[in-house]
C-alpha cells in the first residue's frame, strides 16, 4: 500500500498519509515479531536470543505507534468532519506534525518499562521478546497506556463524529431545502469512514483481549499459573488481528484497491494476449 500511494499522485491524500503511517507502524512491529519466530524454531531458542533487551523495546515502541496512530486517524477525521472552518488542521503539515508527534509518543511510551525491573526481556511462554505480562507493572502499563487510552479516545472521537453526522442527516429529513452543507459537508462519507473506522478499532481490541486478561490473571490470582498455551494464543492473536487490519487498509481503501485490481487485469492481458482472437475465430468462421 505504501508503494502504490507514494507512486500514484492522486492517491496523495491527507487520509492515505496517515494510513501510510499506520502501515509502516504495522510493518515494524510484524518484522519484530518476524525475527523473534525465527530464533523460535532453532533448538537452542531459550538460551539464544541475540538483542533480545532491544527487540522487546522495539516491540513496545510500534505496539504504541500503531494505537496511537488509529487516534491519529480519527483526530484527522474529526477535522474534516467538524472542524473544517479551520483550514490549517486540514493541511499536509498539521497531518506530518502529527505523525511527528505519533513517532515522538510512541519512542516515550517504550522508554518507560526500561525502568521496570525484569519488565522487557525474554519471555519463555510466548517464546519471544516482549514485555512480560507476568511483571505487575509492565502488565498494568501497557494494558492502560498502550491499549485502554488510545481505545477509548479514538472510541470518543467517532462517538462525536456519529453524533454530528446524525444531526446533519436529520437537518436534510426535516428541512425542504438541503441546508446542511454550510454546517456538515460530506456528512454521509465522514459516517462512512467513522464506521470503517470503528470496525478496524474494534479489531484492535479484540487482539489485545488475551494480554489484558493474562495481566489481569497476575493480579487477580499470583499463586495461580495461567495455563502455557495462554501466553502463545496471545502473541498469535495480536499478529493475526494486526495482519488482518492491513487487509482491512486493503479492502476499505478504494482507490488502492482500483489500482491493484487495474494492474492484475493487465497484467493477465499480458500473459493471455491471444485469447480474445481465439475466442472469435469460430464466429469468424461460422459467418
Amino acid at each position: 500500500m505504501i508503494v502504490i500511494i507514494a507512486s500514484h499522485r492522486a492517491c496523495r491524500t491527507v487520509t492515505n498519509l496517515l494510513t501510510c503511517n499506520t502501515s509502516f507502524m504495522i510493518a515494524n512491529f510484524l518484522l519484530n515479531n518476524l525475527l523473534g519466530a525465527l530464533y523460535g524454531f532453532r533448538t537452542d531458542w531459550a538460551e539464544n536470543q541475540p538483542l533480545c533487551f532491544l527487540k522487546a523495546v522495539w516491540g513496545t515502541m510500534s505496539s504504541a505507534g500503531i494505537c496511537y496512530s488509529y487516534v491519529l486517524q480519527a483526530m484527522s477525521r474529526l477535522f474534516f468532519a467538524v472542524f473544517y472552518k479551520h483550514k490549517f488542521l486540514l493541511t499536509f503539515r498539521m497531518h506530518w506534525y502529527m505523525i511527528a508527534l505519533n513517532w515522538i509518543i510512541s519512542i516515550l511510551l517504550a522508554i518507560e518499562p526500561i525502568f521496570i525491573n525484569g519488565a522487557l526481556g525474554f519471555e519463555e511462554e510466548s517464546r519471544i521478546c516482549v514485555a512480560k505480562s507476568k511483571i505487575f507493572a509492565s502488565s498494568i502499563y501497557i494494558t492502560v497506556v498502550v491499549i485502554f487510552i488510545p481505545l477509548n479516545i479514538a472510541i470518543f472521537i467517532y462517538a462525536k463524529i456519529f453524533y454530528r453526522s446524525y444531526q446533519a442527516t436529520q437537518q436534510v429529513v426535516n428541512m425542504a431545502f438541503d441546508t446542511t452543507a454550510s454546517h456538515m459537508p460530506n456528512a454521509k462519507r465522514e459516517k462512512k469512514l467513522a464506521r470503517n473506522m470503528v470496525l478496524i478499532i474494534g479489531n484492535f481490541a479484540f487482539s489485545g483481549i488475551i494480554y489484558a486478561i493474562l495481566a489481569f490473571w497476575h493480579i487477580i490470582a499470583p499463586n495461580i499459573l495461567p495455563p502455557k498455551e495462554l501466553y502463545l494464543m496471545s502473541m498469535h492473536t495480536i499478529v493475526s488481528f494486526i495482519t488482518l487490519k492491513m487487509i482491512f487498509f486493503f479492502v476499505m481503501n478504494k482507490q488502492v484497491k482500483d489500482i491493484v485490481f487495474s494492474r492484475l487485469r493487465l497484467t493477465r492481458q499480458r500473459i493471455h494476449p491471444t485469447s480474445n482472437g481465439q475466442r472469435s475465430a469460430p464466429n469468424l468462421i461460422r459467418r
